[in-house]
């Protein structure tokens, strides 16, 4: 019988499932503190490069999600507070 129980992630928005997921690839990398980390943590002893390099790759990649994910939600932030902020930015009078 199923207890209609949901995983964390299941439960999150987007960004913050994304945030888990980088706080469990720096642990995996041996990173003791992992609140958000901008950099995938050196290698570990005894990790092989190839562990690593692939982990890292998939580290960056959700770096790059987890950026473009926050600045997409600034633009649709600002398109509904200033609808004519892309033009003056456009022509240059936003400084």
């Amino acid at each position: 019988m199923c207890a209609g129980l949901a995983y964390l992630t299941q439960q999150c928005e987007p960004i913050a499932r994304l945030d888990v997921k980088l706080g469990r690839l720096a642990r995996r990398l041996g990173e003791p503190d992992p609140d958000t980390p901008r950099e995938p943590p050196p290698k570990p002893p005894r990790m092989h490069w190839r562990t690593y390099d692939r982990l890292a790759d998939v580290f960056g990649d959700a770096r790059h999600a987890r950026t473009a994910y926050y600045l997409d939600g600034k633009t649709r932030l600002l398109d509904w507070y200033d609808p004519t902020w892309r033009e003056r930015h456009d022509a240059g009078e936003d400084g």
